[in-house]
């Protein structure tokens, strides 16, 4: 399932750059959601889940994780987060960290599989140490990977998660125009940006961005619904 998914990315990504290669000349460089600054070596060192997870192995059998800097800006200020147990077994692809602004929730997946040996404890204290520092003193948890060598095939590293970041922040300037309500005006997405999109756009640009969650979530929806159905008949 993963695999199928870094696939669908892949195909996304290409299609994408095309739009954004033909719109170029019509999407001036100040109407940019999202900048970042020049990829460096801390983005470089790290590999990247689709849906918006880092992973950096940091020693034999030792593999770091956290958000990447496009979910936190897309959360907001983080006020509250659900993070995994220590000593729980994770799947890649399946719901492992939960954040919260004011009323907008948003979940993430991990990027691989494994055991948790570590959590990092000072985001119960500073949950907006996740905004802070996304790539370094915000990670999420350490692992003790089943098979890193294997998993890191399905995920994005280098100049294709450049093209690949470079890809969703064109998809969401497409997701906003002609109305950029959400955006500075030198680009940059405003402060807490989340907290002007309606539930239902929010439900929205959560398919559209976290793929891998929403996917996750419809089926435990549909397994319910069956189950429900299976007890009633």
């Amino acid at each position: 399932m993963v695999f199928i998914l870094c696939i669908i990315t892949a195909i996304v990504i290409l299609t994408i750059e095309i739009l954004l290669k033909r719109d170029r000349k019509q999407v001036p460089a100040k109407n940019l959601p999202l900048q970042f600054n020049t990829v460096s070596d801390i983005v470089l060192q790290r590999f990247f889940h689709p849906g918006h997870m880092w992973a950096l192995e940091q020693k034999a059998e030792v593999v770091a994780i956290g958000a990447d800097d496009f979910a936190q800006k897309f959360i907001g200020t983080i006020e509250n987060v659900q993070l995994p147990k220590a000593g729980s077994a994770i799947r890649q692809g399946e719901e492992l960290v939960t954040y919260q602004h004011k009323d907008k929730i948003l979940k993430q997946v991990a990027p691989i599989s494994g055991v948790v040996i570590a959590v990092n404890k000072k985001l119960n204290r500073s949950p907006s140490l996740i905004n802070d520092s996304p790539l370094e003193k915000g990670w999420i948890a350490k692992i003790s990977p089943t098979d890193f060598t294997r998993e890191k095939r399905n995920l994005l590293k280098g100049s294709t998660a450049e093209r690949w970041q470079d890809a969703i922040r064109a998809e969401l300037i497409h997701f906003f125009a002609p109305q950029h309500y959400a955006l500075q005006d030198g680009g940059n997405i405003i402060s807490n940006f989340s907290d002007n999109v309606s539930d239902e756009e929010w439900l929205r640009l959560q398919s559209e961005f976290f793929p891998s969650v929403y996917s996750v979530a419809q089926k435990q929806s549909t397994k319910q619904s069956l189950q429900a159905t299976s007890l009633s008949t």
